[in-house]
């Protein structure tokens, strides 16, 4: 699969950095550190679950408690996200070894008690660590599938629907899988193919733009931005 280009200088005021909403998070007590902790657990709740189902192959059931229990044990109850530091490394980084911690802890308790599990469950089994990149390539796969989102929704909102449509069909697929730009013209509307090319074109502006405006919600310099999204584009490309 190839990553679309484009991916350059943004001209956008950019949001609250992501580590400012970590920051508020680690006051839940408070309503706007509540919301910013809601965000914050959304928008890493499906790349973790994906990491736990692949190292432990426990069912859903207990990888659904365990996350709702590192929630509340760990970042709720012992403010876990008053420990993150932004001048530490990537927050993804620290927030995974928290959850793999807190999650040894448990089957640890239940090797220990193994009463305490129902007797159908089957006995916990040895943790696989999985192959090394597989937590950053999902990560990659959800900025990406993020910024994709906030470009159709751009699109859609100018009543260009069409523009989307186009850049979905074909830069996000792989090359045998596209179909030609006159094809695409009489599909959707468009006058020539060339008008078609030019629409991509300008699609994939908006979409590096939008790509560095998902980023910036989570690393705070222009540099920290272009490092990022260079990694996310190695790594997308490697899934």
């Amino acid at each position: 699969m190839q990553m679309p280009d484009g991916v350059s200088e943004g001209d956008r005021a950019f949001p609250t950095t992501h580590w400012s909403q970590i920051y508020l998070a680690s006051e839940p007590e408070q309503a706007a550190g509540f919301e910013a902790l809601d965000q914050v657990l959304h928008q890493y709740q499906g790349p973790l679950r994906r990491h736990l189902q692949r190292k432990f192959h426990r069912q859903e059931a207990d990888i659904e408690d365990w996350l709702q229990g590192f929630m509340a044990e760990r970042i709720l109850a012992k403010a876990l996200l008053q420990r993150a530091d932004a001048d530490r490394g990537r927050f993804r980084t620290f927030l995974l070894k928290a959850l793999d911690h807190y999650v040894i802890d448990r089957i640890r308790q239940e090797n220990k008690n193994p009463l305490g599990r129902p007797p159908t469950d089957p006995p916990p089994e040895t943790p696989v660590q999985p192959a090394p990149g597989l937590f950053d390539r999902d990560w990659a796969r959800h900025v990406i599938e993020q910024a994709c989102v906030c470009t159709r929704r751009f699109y859609e909102s100018k009543g260009r629907a069409g523009t989307w449509t186009v850049f979905d069909a074909t830069t996000l697929l792989d090359r045998d899988e596209r179909p030609s730009s006159s094809e695409l013209a009489k599909r959707h509307g468009f006058a020539s193919g060339r008008q078609v090319d030019n629409a991509i074109i300008t699609a994939k502006r908006e979409f590096g733009k939008q790509l560095r405006l998902v980023v910036a919600q989570y690393v705070r310099t222009e540099v920290q931005i272009d490092e990022e999204i260079h990694n996310l584009i190695e790594m997308f490309a490697q899934g």
